[in-house]
């Protein structure tokens, strides 16, 4: 097993608004860049989990994921928006 994973409970591993926040973290240029343009430390956003609610729309500008993406608890769902 991974030493990342292992910190992490299982049911984290498949929860998609982790994925979508270390695929924000890879599309925007990493945590360095995210942090530069929020005016935050790199190990604060190498840290997230899941993006801060009062991050998400700097980090969709930044990212090109939408925040319906990014927090579908908080924006609703790709889907239910499509319905």
């Amino acid at each position: 097993m991974e030493p990342s994973k292992q910190t992490l409970p299982e049911t984290t591993e498949t929860d998609p608004r982790i994925v979508a926040c270390e695929l924000a973290k890879l599309r925007a240029g990493g945590a360095k860049v995210i942090a530069a343009h929020l005016g935050i430390k790199r190990q604060a956003v190498a840290q997230w989990l899941i993006v801060p609610p009062n991050r998400v729309v700097k980090v969709e500008q930044l990212s090109g994921i939408s925040r319906k993406v990014l927090r579908p608890d908080i924006f609703g769902d790709e889907d239910e928006a499509a319905a």
